[in-house]
């Protein structure tokens, strides 16, 4: 009776074991082709981040804010004659 009831259930447990393994084996593709998704998505933010840093230099660049105010009008260009230095003396002494 004990051989009959370990042979039942060891023929049961084969079939139920190789379900479980099944049912694994999807949720392990779907985390997997989910996480490739993240990765990829990851990749693309990335590159958009790189892109926004490289135009946030440009604009940052002391020529291109030179170029922007000289053709705007904003500043001129003067002579080393024309330039004057004033330095402030302390009046407290």
């Amino acid at each position: 009776m004990k051989k009959y009831f370990l042979g039942v259930v060891a023929s049961l447990s084969v079939p139920l074991l190789l379900f479980v393994n099944v049912l694994q084996s999807q949720k392990y593709m779907i985390n997997y082709f989910e996480v490739k998704g993240l990765i990829s998505k990851q990749e693309l933010i990335v590159q958009e981040n790189k892109k926004l840093i490289n135009r946030v230099a440009e604009l940052e660049s002391p020529k291109r804010v030179v170029d922007l105010l000289d053709s705007e009008g904003l500043i001129e260009k003067i002579g080393g004659g024309e330039i004057i230095r004033i330095e402030v003396v302390d009046v407290e002494k």
